[in-house]
């Protein structure tokens, strides 16, 4: 009889234990964040405005003009909470801008691949749960323009900042919807000639760990 109960004890034991290690299985433990060097591409729906630096409406008329815009990035995720990056955007927008005082008039237009800027920002993360959260951002850019208001190339430095959400499918592989603006270059510069992008996008990104 002793004999029986320990053989029956020991087959609950082990059904017990088998039964806990399965459990495990299906209750990962979270992802630990990994910082790395990080490839990003965003597409979206671009604006270009320009009654952000034209003010004089009986000289100069004003066509805005929506369009797509493509980014690529290279950033690097220092810590949870914060990551520096660099990109590169292209837009396509064509905004037209007609002198009114002219005889005949005159209208300027980028060529489709006019446009483009270069910028460096810092990225703040706020993480909601382990793998989604909020970002904000905020850096400078350099722009260019083909063809501008007085129908010349034009390029300057200014701002840039924006907002996003983001999920992290893995430690390695996100993805992001986010708005950046890409700031006009101000009138007390005396040089006027680049308007306002903003850009609304979504993103993939992949981390490269090491």
């Amino acid at each position: 009889m002793l004999k029986k109960k320990i053989f029956v004890g020991l087959i609950a034991l082990g059904i017990g234990s088998f039964a806990f290690a399965s459990g495990d299985k299906f209750v990962p433990a979270p992802e630990p964040f990994v910082h790395g060097i990080y490839v990003g591409f965003q597409g979206g729906y671009s604006l270009a405005d320009w009654n952000s630096v034209v003010s004089d409406t009986s000289v100069w008329g004003v066509k805005n003009h929506s369009d797509f815009g493509l980014r690529g990035s290279l950033g690097w995720d220092i810590i949870k909470y914060l990551a520096i990056e660099a990109g590169y955007t292209q837009f396509f927008n064509k905004p037209e801008l007609t002198n009114l005082t002219t005889n005949p008039i005159v209208t300027y237009q980028p060529s489709t691949w006019g446009t483009y800027a270069v910028d460096l920002a810092a990225k703040v993360k706020g993480p909601i749960t382990d793998d989604f959260g909020l970002y904000g951002k905020a850096g400078g850019d350099y722009i260019s323009i083909d063809k501008s208001l007085d129908g010349k190339s034009h390029d300057g430095f200014n701002a840039l900042f924006g907002a996003g959400l983001y999920y992290n499918f893995t430690p390695n592989f996100s993805v992001d919807f986010s708005w950046t603006r890409y700031d006009a270059v101000p009138k007390f510069y005396n040089v006027d000639y680049i308007p306002t992008y903003d850009l609304f996008a979504a993103g993939i990104y992949y981390k490269f760990t090491f």
